[in-house]
């Protein structure tokens, strides 16, 4: 899941824009990504919800949260629950 996890996030990555403001918005996606990912992470649950969510650091960047959760789907770094809401699996 280590090289998968970093795949995504590279992907994900290659869809901010190459600015300063743009490398900070995406470093919070990204450690999102890791914190609900890692199997010890004390915020794995915060960071789950907010990949489940409305992510203002990739909207304002013109990157949809959509986009962003429905490709961490495909690489079943989450997963859809009941209701189609996104869950990250433990």
């Amino acid at each position: 899941m280590n090289l998968t996890r970093k795949a995504v996030i590279n992907k994900i990555g290659y869809q901010f824009p190459s600015t300063p403001e743009g490398r900070l918005q995406f470093a919070v996606v990204a450690t999102a990504i890791r914190d609900a990912t890692l199997p010890r992470s004390k915020y794995k649950d915060e960071a789950a919800r907010y990949l489940r969510g409305h992510m203002p650091q990739a909207e304002i960047c013109g990157v949809e949260s959509e986009w962003i959760t429905n490709t961490l789907i495909k690489a079943k770094l989450i997963e859809r629950g009941r209701n189609n809401d996104p869950l990250v699996p433990d």
